[in-house]
């Protein structure tokens, strides 16, 4: 997929063609991520958006739960809300996301080539799933105010790299924004409350290159 047709899909970026990428938020993590309830309250509205919308497809990973925990309570809770068809759960020891699970899973949704992917490490788990999805013939976006990392040069740098290789960067808010598209939306109102009420300021987005 060349430069020109990842920004096609950009542009086409709809609840009907997406899947979210939720990366290895997990218990261990708490309390060494920069920014983690921050980052937790946006990964929280990116749910909760997605399960008002309808029919968009979730995929979970949590890498090695043995050593770091399964999923924090307070995002297990929203994502067991989801139809068993939209909800993928996988355990992994790559750092990637791009497993032969999650692969699978993906086959599930064939018409849907466009990756909303947020969670942790932004320079580690999340850096590798975004370049194998980009290598597969995915348009990512990069959730910056939704990821993060233990130390903030990493995550920066990261992000940089990400951007040169084909990654869209934007802002949980304009991504959800976007999968609406229109203040007639029957879940307009609903998002605009949520975004309005549960607002996190995490700094996050204001904190990589360009």
């Amino acid at each position: 997929m060349n430069q020109g047709e990842i920004h096609v899909l950009g542009r086409d970026l709809s609840a009907d063609n997406v899947v979210l990428f939720c990366c290895d938020i997990q218990e261990r993590f708490r309390g060494v991520i920069y920014k983690f309830d921050e980052l937790i309250q946006v990964v929280q509205c990116i749910l909760e958006a997605a399960i008002n919308i309808g029919n968009i497809p979730v995929i979970v990973t949590e890498q090695y739960p043995n050593g770091l925990g399964s999923t924090i309570r307070e995002v297990n809770e929203i994502i067991e809300r989801l139809p068993l068809e939209l909800y993928n759960k996988h355990e992994k020891t790559m750092f990637s996301m791009v497993t032969e699970d999650t692969q699978r899973s993906l086959e599930k949704y064939p018409t849907r080539k466009n990756v909303i992917l947020f969670g942790i490490e932004a320079h580690v788990c999340v850096q590798q799933t975004a370049l194998d999805l980009l290598s597969c013939g995915y348009s990512v976006f990069i959730v910056v105010d939704g990821c993060s990392s233990r130390n903030q040069t990493d995550r920066m740098v990261s992000y940089h790299r990400l951007q040169h290789a084909g990654a869209v960067l934007t802002t949980y808010e304009s991504v959800i924004l976007q999968l609406i598209r229109d203040k007639n939306h029957s879940s307009f109102k609903y998002i605009r409350d949520l975004i309005a009420v549960h607002r996190p300021e995490t700094g996050l987005a204001n904190q990589f290159i360009v």
